[in-house]
């Protein structure tokens, strides 16, 4: 392990691989919660992936459902008058 990767780690208790993709990942459902953007494809290129696919499935590995469900039930919020 690098320097710097042993120093990230101690300081976050964590590998910056892991501190990028939660970062990445938070952001990505705080988009899809938004219902502001177009496309799975436009948050996907927002939070820095170049293949749509590739996001999907680490999405899915995250939170344990697709991006498309998870933007299902924020729209479905949004028209839900109690």
């Amino acid at each position: 392990m690098h320097k710097v990767d042993a120093l990230f780690s101690a300081f976050f208790d964590n590998t910056f691989a892991m501190v990028s993709r939660d970062v990445r990942m938070t952001l990505a459902k705080s988009l899809l919660d938004s219902g502001r953007y177009a496309s799975i494809d436009d948050i996907a290129g927002k939070c820095g992936y170049a293949n749509a696919t590739s996001f999907r499935i680490c999405y899915k590995n995250w939170f344990g459902e697709y991006p498309a469900l998870t933007r299902a039930k924020a729209v479905k919020q949004l028209f839900v008058f109690d």
